[in-house]
């Protein structure tokens, strides 16, 4: 009979400090909310700025730039030419 007066009172405790654990969350759960909440925003924010940024840097660079000339002068080659010929052969 002992052992099993020890083991309700065992179960006892353990549902109590389990309930005082639930009603503890339960209560703190509102505001574990409203920190995600707003930390998701504060987030979603920081990434739309960003990306605004990054735009507003991507249009403000000239992609035809008229002032930019290229020179191409094909006798600034200095290396050795080697010709080569080739053949088509027909395919079977």
């Amino acid at each position: 009979m002992r052992g099993n007066l020890k083991s309700i009172l065992y179960f006892i405790g353990g549902a109590c400090i389990l309930a005082l654990i639930v009603s503890l969350f339960l209560s703190l759960l509102p505001y574990i909310l409203l920190v995600g909440v707003i930390a998701y925003l504060l987030i979603k924010i920081v990434s739309f700025m960003h990306k605004k940024k990054k735009e507003k840097e991507h249009i403000n660079i000239p992609e035809n730039d008229q002032n930019i000339t290229y020179q191409t002068d094909e006798d600034d080659f200095n290396g050795k030419v080697i010709d080569v010929e080739y053949e088509e052969v027909d395919k079977k």
